[in-house]
């Protein structure tokens, strides 16, 4: 273990004896190296202010002259905060002494993570009373919000914190700032469930305003789960009959398909219905168009008390009837509706009903594709769960339940090609935005996991029909035909050939390289030497594996791949596989003329750029 690794444990177990041993009689400038040197993402400072070690912090700043306002990665609740300055470290840890310590060495008071949350938001967040009134009355902003638009205020009111939340009210929060999404401090309130805060802001003069998505706080009580609120909002506050039968439906819905408290969630719906129909005059009847979901699934809602008693015996259709009830109130792009969609679907995978699974999270699917970024987080995570889903079902799957049939190559290949116009959509958007198609890693993610669908329909080919096979091979050709470019502007065909494409995708029975994708994309016509950014073919990332997987490097060979071309280290995959078993292996079979002769004009270092056709230049930068 080296010198910086084990004072950064010295630093992060509160060893103060073992740290002084550690940094005794080295010179100020190989201390100062030695302590903003990062081990694990952090600083041996920002790690003693996350575990609270008063003595140790002490002993860098004071006796070592450690820098304040180091910044380093640290975990809190199983979530990696980036970018985490010591003292928002020592706010979230509670730690009051270390928070003063910092604080009067000239720490930062609105310094941030590089999600924008303050040291105020993070004592806020676990209810560190003393150090909310501290930050403030040393200068902290109150208002000052995380990337989401998150303020301090809201994240009390979503904790649940009553005299953080009062006392940020009496400094003059803004009791009506929006997040992102346009919610505010009361949605929060609504959603955490403290009846006792949502009181005191509608007191402060809270506006019962809806978000971005339509969503009132008598909504977000409603999904939630929170009856008191719920009921709170219906018998005081000034809010239409539709609203509270609204708000009644919607959390008959949660009761049933969060709670799974069937009892509880019929009677809600029955007094909501009674409320509908008590005058015969009303204007409130369900209305009799289908949403798309029921239209999807072939089921409506019932509209009359009647047809409600008759849903009591049979649990599965009140489930449905949860999920129309959501999608017609918050309608079928509101992530909640989306999110149970996906949940039901879990729960039919589960019970062994994987066709009705399959059919709910290809609706989610779709309704994600039609309302929003292509390669979005949440559709990401919808093809991931196919993935992992149609893994289960594989006929080599480790461990298959024998209740598990293996997955129809149609429900694969039409998410296959559903996730062809997730990456279609997305490359178009970064053409007329004339930006990179991989910003932020969402678009790369998104085509790894489109990967591992490829090889589970390639693991599915030794049973298909020549029909299928014809199929398959046209989806796989307009898969390759789009060019498609992940991280480094690596095409399908580099991602078949690496070890790992894509650590996201987890509970899988894919292994990388595949021989079977290679093939596959070869056959329809993927080229053998498109090179990335760094000059890599698929060869040099074969070349690379130890041990080398020599039927892959064949394959590539037969193919077309050229032996000697160089990424932008002068590397060829020759050169790569000097280690490997390659005794059958004969170079000068897949060295061909115009190689060697692009080897000599590049050996007399003749100028040509310039000089020669763009094609052959290229193919001279190659060697």
């Amino acid at each position: 273990m080296d010198l910086k690794t084990s004072v950064y444990n010295a630093a992060a177990d509160g060893d103060l004896d073992q740290l002084k041993k550690y940094l005794d009689g080295k010179t100020s400038s190989e201390i100062e190296d030695i302590i903003c040197s990062l081990t694990n993402g952090a600083t041996p400072l920002v790690i003693a202010c996350r575990n609270g070690h008063f003595d140790v912090a002490h002993y860098l700043i004071m006796d070592c002259h450690a820098v304040v306002d180091q910044v380093g990665a640290v975990t809190f609740d199983g979530e990696t905060i980036q970018g985490a300055p010591a003292l928002w470290c020592a706010a979230a840890a509670g730690n009051l002494k270390l928070v003063k310590l910092l604080v009067s060495q000239g720490a930062k008071v609105n310094c941030t993570t590089e999600s924008n949350s303050t040291p105020l938001r993070a004592a806020c967040f676990d209810g560190h009373f003393d150090i909310v009134t501290y930050l403030i009355q040393h200068g902290a902003d109150i208002e000052i919000a995380n990337k989401h638009g998150h303020t301090s205020l809201m994240i009390a009111c979503y904790q649940s914190h009553y005299l953080i939340v009062k006392y940020l009210l009496d400094c003059g929060a803004d009791v009506n700032k929006r997040t992102v999404k346009g919610s505010t401090a009361l949605h929060d309130c609504a959603e955490s469930g403290s009846l006792l805060i949502l009181k005191m802001l509608m007191n402060r003069n809270a506006k019962f305003e809806a978000d971005l998505c339509g969503t009132t706080p008598l909504l977000s009580a409603a999904i939630s789960g929170n009856a008191v609120v719920v009921e709170y909002f219906i018998q005081y506050f000034n809010c239409s009959k539709l609203d509270k039968i609204n708000a009644l439906e919607l959390l008959g819905a949660t009761d049933i398909d969060m709670r799974r408290n069937m009892f509880a969630g019929l009677k809600c719906w029955r007094r909501a219905m009674n409320m509908r129909y008590e005058d015969p005059r009303s204007l409130l009847l369900k209305p009799d168009s289908e949403t798309p979901f029921s239209e999807y699934i072939q089921s409506t809602e019932v509209k009359t008390l009647a047809q409600l008693e008759e849903l009591r015996s049979d649990p599965d259709e009140l489930r449905i009837q949860a999920l129309l009830v959501r999608e017609r109130i918050l309608g079928p792009t509101h992530p909640h509706t989306v999110n149970f969609l996906r949940l039901r679907g879990a729960v039919y995978a589960n019970s062994g009903s994987f066709e009705k699974c399959i059919k709910l999270w290809t609706y989610a699917l779709d309704v994600q594709q039609r309302s929003s970024d292509p390669v979005s987080p949440l559709t990401q995570s919808i093809l991931l769960s196919f993935v992992e889903l149609f893994s289960c079902m594989m006929p080599n799957a480790q461990g298959r339940e024998r209740y598990m049939p293996i997955v129809p190559f149609c429900y694969v290949l039409d998410i296959f090609e559903r996730s062809l116009q997730v990456l279609e959509k997305a490359m178009d958007i970064s053409r007329r935005q004339q930006e990179c198609s991989d910003v932020g890693g969402h678009f790369h993610r998104t085509l790894s996991i489109v990967m591992h669908m490829a090889e589970l329909l390639c693991q599915l080919l030794p049973g298909l029909s020549e029909v299928e096979v014809l199929r398959l091979k046209q989806a796989v050709y307009r898969f390759v035909h789009l060019n498609p470019r992940g991280k480094n502007n690596c095409t399908p065909l580099h991602l078949a050939c690496s070890k790992s494409p894509c650590m996201a995708v987890r509970h899988t029975v894919c292994r990388f390289p595949s021989q079977a994708v290679t093939e596959l994309l070869l056959e329809v016509g993927e080229s053998p030497n498109s090179v990335d950014f760094d000059g890599n073919t698929a060869l040099h990332l074969i070349a690379s594996i130890k041990p080398c997987p020599m039927n892959l490097f064949k394959t590539l060979l037969s193919r077309g791949a050229h032996l000697d071309l160089s990424n932008i280290h002068r590397m060829t995959p020759l050169h790569l596989i000097q280690n490997a078993p390659i005794s059958d292996l004969y170079p000068l079979q897949y060295i061909n003329l115009q190689c060697l002769c692009a080897r000599a004009v590049r050996s007399y270092n003749v100028p040509y750029e310039g000089m020669v056709h763009e094609s052959l230049e290229r193919f001279l930068d190659l060697h």
